[in-house]
């Protein structure tokens, strides 16, 4: 007995077409992600606009302009600030009260402003105390250097013109705080722009990207 065929036999799943022995190309997700970066980068620019690097929405600077202002000031206004710094990085590795005296005694303005004469203070520092003299100076430096950051957050809330948003010296002020306030704001804007733009164009980028495979794969199931 003999049996006819209207079609071809097929066995299992069918390999894709071949033309000229190359398989069929998906299309390139690439120019998918670079149209969202482009358009994430915009939208991060116009949000990074709105952005106010120097003072929140309550009115408080912030601690990163604050700490900005606090580098542009003259070296004589910042030195007891530095000089904290100085000591609260080194004050742990001072494994002697001799060592300990030393870091003092290398920062003299700051350890004198916050202990009133280090000399004094040291005297009856010893081997069996130092431990609990360290964490005491610790505290001491930790808050002079708050209340130094707070007090130019103090200055430049006072400078800073709600209405215009702008910064207008105050009488409380001393001129060479405004310049350092004026002179920190100098690119700071840009580079907010530039980081809200990076950042959204790489999100928005590699999410086209992503989008792109997912709906290229659907298409092909």
């Amino acid at each position: 007995m003999t049996y006819s065929y209207t079609g071809p036999l097929t066995y299992g799943q069918q390999q894709p077409t071949i033309y000229d022995g190359m398989a069929k190309k998906e299309p390139s997700s690439i120019p998918f992600g670079i149209g969202g970066l482009v358009l994430g980068a915009a939208a991060g620019g116009i949000a990074g606009s709105k952005v106010n690097p120097y003072v929140s929405k309550t009115g408080i600077a912030t601690d990163t302009f604050s700490s900005k202002v606090l580098s542009k000031l003259p070296e004589a206004d910042k030195k007891v600030y530095n000089q904290c710094d100085a000591i609260l990085k080194a004050i742990n590795k001072a494994s002697t009260p001799e060592e300990l005296q030393a870091v003092l005694t290398t920062n003299k303005e700051a350890a004198d402003k916050v202990l009133g004469n280090a000399n004094d203070f040291m005297q009856n520092v010893t081997e069996e105390n130092l431990a609990a003299n360290k964490k005491t100076l610790r505290n001491k430096f930790s808050t002079e250097i708050s209340t130094v950051l707070q007090d130019t957050k103090n200055q430049i809330q006072a400078c800073w013109n709600k209405e215009s948003k702008t910064f207008e010296k105050a009488d409380s002020v001393k001129q060479e705080m405004f310049d350092a306030i004026k002179n920190s704001t100098k690119g700071l804007k840009g580079k907010i722009i530039a980081k809200y733009a990076a950042i959204s164009g790489l999100v928005t980028g590699a999410v086209a990207i992503v989008a792109h495979k997912l709906f290229a794969n659907k298409n092909n199931v």
